[in-house]
Formats: C-alpha cells, structure tokens, sequence
C-alpha cells in the first residue's frame, strides 16, 4: 500500500489535432500532428491533489492544477 502523498513522474505524447481559424472569412481549418513531453511532473495529495508539470508540446511549458482520483 502506497501511502505517500508526493508523487514524481513525467509524461509524453502524440497525437493529431484539428484547428479551426476563425479570423479569417472563409474560416479554414486544417490538422497537425501534435505532441507533449513531460520530463518533469509533481503531485501532492492522495485523492485530491495539487500538481505542477513542466515540459514542452500543445500543453505548454507548465501546467498547475487540482487533481481528483478515484
């Protein structure tokens, strides 16, 4: 049973997104292939946690947040 409330662990991903352009009048859209990659990720809390991610990709550079788990 793992009763450590800190957490360290790091993600990545691929994937294809879809982006409609809504600036311009004929409002184009077209898909790209998307990614994350997260080297460096902490979370704090057991089933509700804070947590800060850093990395790179669709994501961002670095995501905080709350997290919930069943």
């Amino acid at each position: 049973m793992n009763k450590t409330k800190l957490k360290l662990y790091g993600k990545g991903g691929l994937g294809y997104a879809k982006f409609n352009n809504r600036q311009k009048e004929d409002r184009a859209s077209f898909g790209a292939l998307s990614y994350q990659f997260t080297p460096i990720a902490i979370r704090y809390g057991n089933k509700i946690g804070i947590y800060g991610e850093f990395g790179f990709g669709y994501l961002g550079i670095a995501n905080v947040g709350i997290s919930f788990k069943l």
